[in-house]
């Protein structure tokens, strides 16, 4: 998140070294956040075919569990929607986040995650130029540039809200809003 993609990385090989022998990642107690993580570094640093080896065995440990990390799903699967982006694939990104959505609506993931998913979906409209989704979107969330507490947990969210704001031509409201603390 601080943009220091070399020592997370680093520390993703350490946790590898450390775990229960040599390649055996997948045995710890959260395995699959390992997977996430280090494929959403690696796509940060556009290794795209190795960050899709490693959400995707992340994601698939996640498919076999009794209890996940909510938060360490919601990365996975938006990682992994911006990733087909990444390799031209919209649809299959916005198939991503349907995935999502139905894991998390299941599983009874907290409001908030689900409505990141919503704003990686509206960022893939965004993409595609559909305009009109994401003004849906944006009249649905409920966020205006004018909220009294912008929270870190809705960074991602009030981003999204910033780049439909300007598409639709408002770009002093949104403006007002990336210019707040």
């Amino acid at each position: 998140l601080q943009g220091r993609l070399s020592q997370a990385e680093v520390t993703f090989v350490l946790a590898e070294h450390i775990a229960p022998g040599r390649g055996r990642v997948d045995e710890l107690l959260n395995g699959a956040a390992f997977h996430i993580g280090l494929g959403n570094v690696l796509r940060e640093r556009n290794e795209l075919e190795s960050a899709r080896h490693h959400m995707v065995l992340g994601i698939d440990l996640v498919q076999g569990m009794l209890s996940v990390d909510a938060d360490v799903v919601t990365v996975g699967y938006v990682a992994l929607a911006k990733l087909r982006h990444a390799h031209g694939d919209l649809l299959g990104g916005l198939a991503v986040l349907d995935e999502f959505a139905q894991l998390a609506y299941a599983r009874q993931f907290y409001a908030p995650l689900v409505a990141r998913g919503a704003a990686a979906r509206a960022q893939l409209w965004l993409a595609q130029g559909n305009v009109a989704a994401t003004v849906r979107w944006a009249a649905e969330s409920g966020l205006s540039a004018d909220d009294a507490n912008l929270t870190y947990l809705r960074e991602a969210e009030y981003l999204t809200l910033a780049q439909v704001l300007i598409v639709q031509g408002k770009s002093e409201e949104a403006l007002r809003l990336l210019d707040r603390p």
